[in-house]
């Protein structure tokens, strides 16, 4: 999965734990999420900070009932999909910040600051809070149980094509990943302590062996003839479209009991 929209979950699920006045580490500026980030600003639309880092940004949250993540599509002459693998590539992501009956909405996104950074971080980071006082209702989408009994589904079918084309090495992936949702739930060291409920980690697990969206080399990077070219875009599509669900539902699930 692309650092960007791990960075999203991470911020979720942490700050949903640190709502629930819970403590963990801070990803901040030690994080695996962060590796590559010279900064992580939080701004507001007209530039001001609001706050400097992530760490500020957690302490504000104190008040705040819980964070949720979504998205939505691109809309653009070529599919998210095909676009994952690309800086600003796949879905478009928000986060919300709900406190009451009102949501503040932040967009994460990165540009490229000194490329010759001694320590690797190359990336200057930032989110920028789009709306103060949004009103509107958010479609909680399907559960975490409904998406692993339909991502196993998915994951049969796309495993079966790949080992029919010979493609053993991705047809392993996703054998990995139907796995990972019965095996036992591992913490994940991106979260940095943000506890997942059980079925949640399996299926976070599951999706980063099934996340093969990317540029070259790639599973996007593939093409058929045929029905067989059919059939491997519509399994692909599905995929990529029951993962992102997925990773929502993941990042949902760590909201504040």
């Amino acid at each position: 999965m692309q650092g960007p929209l791990l960075r999203d979950v991470a911020l979720v699920a942490i700050g949903n734990t640190v709502i629930a006045g819970r403590t963990i580490g801070s990803p901040w500026p030690g994080g695996d999420v962060f590796r590559f980030s010279a900064e992580c600003v939080f701004r507001d639309k007209d530039q001001s900070v609001i706050a400097a880092d992530p760490n500020a940004w957690f302490e504000r949250l104190r008040g705040f009932d819980g964070l949720w993540l979504d998205y939505s599509d691109r809309e653009r002459w070529v599919s998210d999909r095909m676009t994952q693998g690309f800086v600003g590539g796949g879905h478009r992501w928000l986060i919300g910040a709900v406190r009451s009956d009102s949501t503040e909405l932040w967009e994460g996104g990165d540009r490229l600051g000194d490329r010759n950074a001694p320590d690797g971080k190359i990336w200057e980071s930032g989110y920028v809070r789009l709306e103060a006082d949004w009103k509107q209702k958010r479609d909680p989408g399907r559960s975490v149980a409904e998406l692993r009994t339909a991502l196993d589904r998915t994951l049969i079918d796309i495993e079966a094509f790949a080992r029919g084309q010979k493609i053993d090495n991705f047809a392993d992936l996703f054998a990995q990943a139907r796995n990972a949702l019965t095996a036992p739930p591992r913490p994940d060291p991106m979260l940095m302590g943000a506890p997942l409920p059980d079925e949640a980690a399996q299926l976070w697990s599951a999706i980063g062996s099934a996340w093969v969206f990317g540029g070259m080399g790639s599973w996007n990077d593939m093409g058929f003839d045929g029905e067989d070219g059919k059939t491997y875009e519509t399994l692909s599509d599905t995929l990529f479209e029951q993962l992102n669900e997925a990773v929502a539902a993941v990042a949902n699930s760590t909201w504040p009991k």
